[in-house]
C-alpha cells in the first residue's frame, strides 16, 4: 500500500479506503455475472459449470471479506491471492463463453488496472504481462493466428489502461500526500496558535494579579512562579537596575531544582548581552551562546532570552531566561516574556511606591527613625513574644538635656541638626534587633527584646557616654556643641506587665534621671 495510506497524520487519507472500493467492485462484478447468466443464458455457460463458477465467485467474495473483518487478516495478502484467482476465473469464463469471441475479457480491464492502482505501476505492468500470456492460451488454442490482430489490440489496451491507472494512482497519491502535509502543517499551526492563545490568556490573567501585590518580595516570588508553572522555563533570573551605580542586582532566580528569592541581592556587572539590552531597550534572543566562539566557557546554558522591564520609559530591570537546549526560545516566547516583563516592571514600581508610602506613615520625617505610632505596634508585638517565650524585655527612654535652651540660643535649625546627629549616635550604640523611635520632641525610646535590666543599663550608659563625648554642631559661630542626655530604663516583667505600665515606668525613671542632675541613667 502507498505511503499516504500508512502515515501518522490525523487525516489518514483523502480518498475512500481501497478495501471498501475493492469489495464494492467485486460485488458489482458478481451482480453483473448473475444478471448475465439469468438473462443472456449463453449455451456454453448453461449447466453446472456456469452456476458453479458463480457460487465459487460468491464464496471467494464473502470468505476473504469475513477473514479481513473478523480475523484481522492483512488485506494485501488477501488481495494478492484473490487477484491470481480472478485471473484464473476470468480466463475460465472466457474459455467457456467462446474464447476470442467472449466479451468477458473486459473483466481483465477492471482487475489488472485496479492492481496497478493498489500495488503501483510496476506491479500492475507485471500483472498485465502475466494476464497477456494467460489470455493468449484460450485465444490462440481455438482460433489460431486469426485471433492475432484482435488479441494484440486487446492486450495493448490492457497495457494502456494498466499504465494509465498506475500513473494516475501515483499522481493522486503524490497530490494527496502534499495536501495531507499541508493539512498537517495547518493543524500544527492551529494547535500552536491555540496553545499560544491559552498561554497568553494565562499570562494576562496572572500578570494582572501582580498589580495587587504590595511587597517587592511577593512580586519576585510570583514572577518566578509564573516562569516555572506557566512558561516552563528551566532557568529564569530577575534583575533590578541601579542607574546611579550602573549595576544590576540579582533579586531572584530559578533553575531545574530550586526557586530562590535572594534576601540580599547580588550586585552583577552587566555582560555584553545585558549591556546591549540596557543600552538599546530591545529584547535579546541568543540561539546558541557557543556559536562563533573559539573559547567555550563550559556552561551548560546554550540559548538565552533577555527582556527589559520598562515602566513609563524608565528601565526597572531585566528578565533573563536560559536553557541547555539550542534555539529553545522562539518569537512566541519573546512576545509572552515581554508581556510578563512589562507587568513585572509596573508591579515592582507599584510595590516600591506602596512601601515608600507605608514607610512615611511609620517613620519620623525629621530624624528618619520610627514614629510613636509604629513604636506602639512594635511594643505590642515584642511584649507578646516576651510573654510567649518567657523572656525579658526592656525600654530605654532618652531625653536631651536643656534642649529648649539650645533651640533658643542657636535656632531650631541647629536643634534639628542635633536631633539627627543624636539618632546616629544612638543607632551606633544599639543592636540590629532593637527598635529606635522618636517618642516626641527631643525624647527617643528604644525597645530591647530579650534584654534584662542589667544589660539594658549597660547599653544606656554606653549611649550616655557616647553622647557626652560627641561634638554636635557647629553652632552659628562655628564652634562645636556639646550635649548630654538623661536616660530612664524599665524592664518586663520587673517593672510592669502591660505596655502602659512599662512606658509609665520608663518615663518615671527618666524624670528621676533629670531630677537627679541630668546626664545620668536611672532604673525604675
Amino acid at each position: 500500500m502507498h505511503g499516504m495510506r500508512a502515515g501518522v497524520s490525523p487525516y489518514p487519507s483523502l480518498l475512500p479506503k481501497v478495501e471498501q472500493v475493492y469489495w464494492a467492485f467485486r460485488s458489482l462484478v458478481l451482480l453483473g455475472l448473475v444478471f448475465y447468466f439469468v438473462v443472456a443464458w449463453p449455451e456454453g455457460a448453461s449447466g453446472l459449470r456456469g452456476w458453479g463458477l458463480l457460487l465459487i465467485y460468491a464464496l471467494v467474495l464473502a470468505v476473504p471479506a469475513l477473514l479481513v473483518r473478523l480475523c484481522h487478516w492483512r488485506f494485501e495478502q488477501v488481495f494478492t491471492s484473490l487477484f491470481l484467482l480472478d485471473v484464473v476465473s476470468i480466463t475460465w469464463l472466457v474459455h467457456i463463453t467462446g474464447d476470442i469471441a467472449s466479451n468477458f475479457f473486459v473483466l481483465y480491464y477492471a482487475f489488472v488496472p485496479f492492481a496497478a492502482y493498489y500495488l503501483g505501476p510496476a506491479v500492475g505492468l507485471g500483472a498485465a504481462a502475466l494476464v497477456t500470456v494467460i489470455y493468449a492460451v484460450p485465444c490462440f488454442s481455438t482460433s489460431g493466428l486469426v485471433a492475432l490482430p484482435e488479441f494484440t489490440f486487446r492486450a495493448m489496451m490492457l497495457w494502456v489502461f494498466t499504465a494509465s491507472m498506475g500513473m494516475a494512482s501515483r499522481f493522486v497519491d503524490t497530490f494527496a500526500q502534499r495536501l495531507l502535509n499541508a493539512m498537517d502543517k495547518l493543524n500544527e499551526r492551529t494547535s500552536e496558535l491555540e496553545r499560544t492563545h491559552t498561554q497568553l490568556q494565562t499570562i494576562y490573567e496572572t500578570s494582572r494579579s501582580l498589580a495587587e501585590l504590595r511587597a517587592v518580595e511577593n512580586v519576585i516570588d510570583r514572577v518566578l512562579s509564573i516562569a516555572r508553572s506557566v512558561l516552563n522555563y528551566p532557568i529564569c533570573e530577575l534583575y533590578t537596575w541601579d542607574p546611579v551605580r550602573r549595576r544590576l542586582f540579582l533579586k531572584g532566580r530559578l533553575d531545574e531544582t530550586t526557586v530562590e528569592r535572594l534576601e540580599r541581592s547580588i550586585a552583577v556587572e552587566p555582560n555584553e548581552i545585558f549591556a546591549r539590552v540596557i543600552r538599546d531597550g530591545d529584547v535579546a534572543r541568543v540561539v546558541d551562546r557557543h556559536l562563533g566562539r573559539t573559547v567555550i566557557d563550559g556552561s551548560a546554558r546554550r540559548s538565552q532570552l533577555v527582556v527589559p522591564m520598562v515602566s513609563e520609559g524608565r528601565l526597572i530591570g531585566l528578565l533573563n531566561a536560559e536553557s541547555p537546549q539550542v534555539n529553545a526560545f522562539g518569537e512566541r516566547d519573546e512576545r509572552v516574556f515581554s508581556i510578563l516583563a512589562a507587568s513585572t516592571a509596573m508591579a515592582l514600581v507599584n510595590a516600591d511606591l506602596h512601601q515608600q508610602m507605608e514607610k512615611l506613615t511609620i517613620v519620623d520625617e525629621l530624624t528618619g527613625v520610627y514614629n510613636f505610632r509604629h513604636f506602639r505596634t512594635r511594643l505590642e508585638d515584642e511584649k507578646r513574644r516576651a510573654v510567649r517565650y518567657g523572656q525579658p524585655l526592656s525600654l530605654i527612654m532618652v531625653d536631651i538635656d536643656w534642649f529648649k535652651t539650645l533651640n533658643d540660643r542657636y535656632g531650631h535649625e541647629i536643634g534639628n541638626v542635633a536631633l539627627r546627629q543624636l539618632v546616629r549616635v544612638i543607632g551606633a550604640c544599639v543592636r540590629d534587633v532593637d527598635t529606635l523611635a522618636r517618642y516626641g520632641g527631643e525624647e527617643f525610646i528604644i525597645i530591647l527584646p530579650q534584654t534584662g535590666t542589667e544589660e539594658a543599663h549597660t547599653i544606656g550608659e554606653r549611649i550616655r557616654a557616647k553622647v557626652e563625648e560627641t561634638e554636635f554642631g557647629p553652632d552659628t559661630t562655628g564652634r562645636p556643641i556639646h550635649l548630654t542626655v538623661s536616660i530612664g530604663i524599665s524592664c518586663y516583667p520587673d517593672n510592669g506587665r502591660s505596655e502602659e505600665n512599662l512606658v509609665e515606668s520608663v518615663d518615671q525613671a527618666l524624670y528621676r534621671a533629670k531630677g537627679g542632675g541630668r546626664n545620668a541613667v536611672r532604673l525604675t
